[in-house]
């Protein structure tokens, strides 16, 4: 049985190989020359591949046609390759060490064979894009914020709506899903808690922030109490499909760009439904297919942006799965916007490349460009990928 799933480092095997990988971590790469610096950066590409192979575990993709054929570690090489022409011979060592942890991590798709996942390892999963998540306290430092300072939440708006086109989306989910005063909902994937703040704050309603990653937790709840609004927003951490939730507990569901990365949505649907009271709404925006696969450039960007999933669903893929969990289902495709939005966020970005560096350093501003780019690519060159706003009612 082929699904989605990743590789952390102690599900391989570390008596040799890969400690070889580990060990680039502690200096041993410190005295070479630029020629060799590519040559062990390739050397261990293949040993990291060597060593999943041996582990059991057996990298995939999904072909042109939808079947799940064998894949190398190298055929995403040059998505995380480093700069070898870079004249920072400190900064390009550093690249080296970057790339090779990051492929030790989440970013390929995976059939498992005979290894079994741990609920920590699974935490790793979104490690490429929040791996950024200290950001919101440089930003917040240069609008003049100190440590622990009360902050303003019209301020801090501008800096924490992680997902696509800001506060729009959460003010459409207000609007449509009539979200009234002193209700109750349920934020699936809350990040570092923009949208479940703002909401509580437009609408004056009671949000329960959920969120899998510990540090996007911890840096919420800190926002939210430096915002004096513990009183309307909860935060909770873990994962969303085994979390108890109680029984029709909720009046509404909100998420924004999150579902995508829950393995069992159908799963997902089902849970969110029984937490659910009587004719409770959910509300989310998502990316979704828009074509079949056409090329292996396509796929590898696909991939890439996906890290570690093998498949994005499309608009009739989600509402077939939300009316299997036993919701009335109205969908709107968005991806005009998606389209504008990865095009300009990108363009901003490579004008603004220069302060980026100054505030996040250079390092960090590139691996967000190759993601932003990635996206780009997906929603405009290739069309491959857009959005899909969904408005669910419980039958």
């Amino acid at each position: 049985m082929c699904f989605p799933a990743f590789v952390p480092l102690g599900l391989l095997p570390l008596t040799s190989p890969l400690k070889r990988i580990l060990s680039l971590v502690s200096g041993s790469i410190l005295g070479t020359t630029r020629l060799r610096l590519r040559r062990k950066f390739i050397e261990y590409l293949r040993i990291l591949d060597d060593a999943i192979a041996r582990s059991g575990l057996h990298t995939t993709r999904l072909d042109t046609t939808g079947t799940a054929v064998p894949d190398r570690v190298h055929v995403f090489a040059p998505l995380l390759q480093p700069d070898f022409s870079s004249p920072d011979k400190k900064n390009l060592k550093m690249q080296v060490v970057r790339s090779l942890a990051r492929l030790t991590r989440p970013i390929l798709t995976f059939q498992r064979t005979k290894a079994t996942i741990s609920n920590e390892d699974h935490k790793l999963r979104q490690f490429i894009i929040y791996d950024h998540v200290e950001r919101i306290y440089t930003d917040l430092k240069e609008l003049g914020y100190r440590d622990n300072d009360p902050l303003k939440l019209a301020d801090l708006i501008t800096l924490d709506q992680w997902h696509y086109n800001g506060t729009e989306p959460v003010d459409a989910a207000i609007k449509l899903l009539g979200i009234r005063e002193g209700a109750r909902v349920l934020d699936v994937g809350s990040g570092i808690g923009g949208p479940s703040r703002y909401l509580a704050h437009k609408a004056k309603c009671h949000v329960t922030a959920s969120e899998l990653l510990p540090d996007n937790h911890r840096v919420g709840k800190d926002l939210t109490s430096r915002c004096g609004m513990t009183g309307s927003v909860k935060h909770m951490c873990g994962d969303i499909t085994t979390t108890k939730l109680g029984k029709e507990e909720f009046d509404h569901v909100v998420s924004f760009q999150a579902v995508y990365y829950v393995e069992d949505k159908l799963r997902l649907f089902r849970h969110l439904s029984n937490s659910l009271k009587p004719g409770g709404t959910i509300y989310f925006e998502e990316f979704c297919r828009l074509k079949d696969i056409k090329n292996s450039e396509e796929q590898a960007a696909l991939d890439f942006f996906l890290l570690c999933l093998n498949t994005l669903p499309t608009h009739r893929d989600y509402k077939t799965m939300l009316e299997k969990a036993g919701f009335d289902v109205t969908v709107q495709d968005i991806s005009d916007s998606y389209r504008e939005f990865t095009h300009q966020r990108w363009k901003k970005w490579v004008e603004q490349r220069d302060r980026s560096v100054r505030l996040y350093g250079e390092d960090m501003v590139n691996s967000w460009l190759k993601l932003y780019v990635t996206a780009r690519n997906l929603c405009n060159e290739f069309g491959l990928m857009g959005g899909g706003r969904f408005v669910a009612r419980k039958a």
